[in-house]
């Protein structure tokens, strides 16, 4: 399992997203009632502290929402 390459592509698919809806990152942060310097932390390739509550939030003002998928195989 590679967590940093996970990572990585969640926010280049949230920023396709951004893009597609032709937002900006102050408009982002005012639905997230946040500061702009925030959203662009969270769109950066560095891994941040990103927690759940605001992950939702930056789905929700992005219109997504996540959908969970098992990986891997299952052991018996």
């Amino acid at each position: 399992m590679n967590v940093m390459k996970d990572y990585i592509n969640l926010i280049q698919q949230l920023k396709e997203r951004k893009d597609e809806l032709g937002l900006t990152q102050a408009e982002i942060a005012e639905h997230m009632q946040t500061e702009r310097v925030r959203v662009n932390e969270l769109f950066s390739d560095r891994k941040t502290n990103m927690t759940v509550k605001t992950l939702l939030k930056l789905c929700n003002a992005l219109k997504v929402k996540i959908n969970l998928t098992e990986t891997g195989s299952k052991k018996k």
